[in-house]
């Protein structure tokens, strides 16, 4: 019961990545300028840091899997989740079932999810 509630976190977290991947470059942007260093530094607790450190290893382990999918999956993903579109409607517009597209989307999730050490 615990690895499958593992597994379920894991891809909820990948989607809420996926489908928040344009937020995410924006909020490291705005947490890496507003640094100053002292005497005029934000106060930034240890927690905001590692959370933006890891957001910046997600952003560019999703990105480098993304350069190298094939262009179906990778299609798949973008319009799915970058451009937010139903799964049913991603495949019809590309022509693939719908079983074909959540096979893609699964691939893509473990892939991502490995490259990152999480369990799935």
């Amino acid at each position: 019961m615990l690895k499958r509630e593992l597994k379920k976190g894991t891809v909820i977290l990948i989607e809420e990545l996926l489908f928040n991947y344009e937020g995410i470059e924006e909020y490291i942007a705005e947490h890496l300028n507003q640094k100053e260093y002292w005497p005029n530094r934000y106060a930034f607790t240890i927690y905001d840091d590692l959370m933006v450190t890891n957001l910046i290893h997600a952003r560019d382990t999703i990105q480098s899997i993304l350069n190298s999918t094939e262009p179906l999956p990778y299609k798949v993903i973008e319009l799915h989740y970058l451009k937010n579109r139903p799964l049913k409607e991603v495949a019809e517009t590309l022509n693939c079932t719908l079983k074909e597209c959540k096979n893609y989307k699964a691939i893509i999730i473990a892939e991502i999810a490995k490259h990152l050490g999480l369990l799935i």
